[in-house]
């Protein structure tokens, strides 16, 4: 009995794992995509200035 319900709490135990390392990806994927959003905008707001300056 007791090998079968450490069978299950090590399985039970495995899936929190996988959802928890699908959830940091997740996370990851998300600031990856701020990150390239806020050089986007960093860029942008370089041109402006260039713009004004040269204006």
């Amino acid at each position: 009995m007791e090998v079968l319900t450490l069978k299950a709490e090590v399985s039970t135990d495995c899936a929190k794992y996988r959802n928890l390392k699908a959830e940091v990806l997740t996370l990851k994927a998300e600031v990856a995509t701020d990150c390239t959003k806020h050089r986007n905008l960093k860029t942008e707001v370089l041109t402006l200035k260039a713009k004004v300056s040269t204006d």
